[in-house]
């Protein structure tokens, strides 16, 4: 099963057609939160938004994301250990403010649990690369490590920090 994100403050009808056209196609079930998107889906269960708990608890339930480039659905992808699909919101088509999000997929797209695509015809090589069994990497700490937890408090405080080594 599929969690289909966009994130809460843009629409983005973009992803929620290709993904829902996709899962059609496919037979694949999935929910989808849509935020202000004005594509309703057909073949995914949908809700516009959705609680911080509903949000980790889908996560948790799923097989696979697919989501926009949005970091707090990133991090929580690592956390919990599930491949993510993650389409970029692209500046050129109005779907964002920048373009910060093909620079994060830029960054993280050596990540072994990670397909960034561009285009709706990427999303069903990109979902069978992610679920065809490969051990995908480690889940990351939801816990800060405490080295960062000092220095950030050191910043905060005006104390002298530790350097990283």
């Amino acid at each position: 099963m599929i969690f289909l994100t966009t994130g809460t403050q843009l629409p983005f009808d973009r992803l929620v057609r290709t993904a829902d056209e996709w899962a059609l196609e496919r037979g694949i079930e999935g929910f989808a939160q849509i935020g202000n998107s004005s594509h309703v889906p057909t073949a995914l269960t949908y809700e516009r938004f959705i609680t911080q708990h509903e949000f980790e608890e889908r996560i948790k339930m799923c097989t696979c994301i697919v989501s926009h480039a949005g970091m707090g659905t990133i991090i929580l992808a690592l956390t919990y250990g599930k491949p993510a699909i993650l389409m970029p919101r692209r500046f050129s088509l109005g779907e964002h403010r920048n373009d910060h999000q093909l620079a994060t997929a830029r960054k993280l797209a050596d990540r072994p649990f990670l397909r960034f695509i561009q285009e709706a015809d990427e999303l069903d090589a990109a979902y069978r690369d992610l679920t065809s069994g490969v051990n995908l990497g480690e889940r990351i700490s939801p816990y800060a490590d405490e080295r960062l937890i000092r220095n950030l408090r050191g910043l905060i405080f005006g104390q002298t920090t530790e350097h990283a080594t």
